[in-house]
């Protein structure tokens, strides 16, 4: 919260003062803005790679409803405008600001649409770097070593980590 005064002066011709008024504005800062980093490493087997549309969310252990979702992933992506992502061994990087999460990301949800020519997807990792406005830097990998696939176990299109009880988030200062 950020408290803002305002002194007014009035002056009358003579250039006597004729009142000094103040005033006080209190206004809440916006959230603060983070700089994030994601790397997401695709597996280098068979079929590893996907076209499906790939969504990201990040949360903390804080308890709080901040949290960073990316809807697609593709569109945070770094590797150019042409560039194929989630390809069999790939090491994809995508970036850009949002919401910080207070505590830092511990819990990933990565969720595939299973759309596209080849919606089956073995992910590797998911490596998460937050950085926040006062330069404090989060940085936490979530091993994923699991097939979002309807077709190959465990059959589901998404991976839940939940590192917040394991104090793997690193918080460096």
């Amino acid at each position: 919260m950020m408290k803002i005064a305002i002194i007014v002066l009035a002056l009358y011709a003579s250039g006597a003062f004729a009142r000094v008024d103040y005033y006080s504005i209190t206004r809440s800062d916006p959230p603060a803005k983070c700089q994030y980093e994601i790397v997401v490493k695709t597996a280098s087997i068979d079929n590893a790679g996907t076209d499906a549309q790939i969504t990201l969310t990040l949360s903390g252990a804080d308890g709080s409803n901040k949290r960073l979702e990316v809807t697609d992933l593709q569109s945070w992506g770094r590797m150019g405008e042409d560039y194929n992502y989630f390809e069999n061994g790939n090491l994809d990087l995508f970036g850009g600001s949002s919401d910080c999460v207070p505590s830092g990301p511990c819990r990933m949800m990565l969720v595939s649409d299973n759309s596209g020519t080849k919606p089956g997807w073995y992910v590797s990792y998911v490596k998460v770097t937050q950085i926040n406005p006062d330069l404090s830097v989060f940085t936490h990998t979530f091993k994923v070593d699991q097939w979002l696939a309807v077709d190959s176990p465990p059959y589901q299109l998404y991976a839940l980590r939940d590192d917040c009880d394991a104090k793997h988030a690193v918080a460096m200062e």
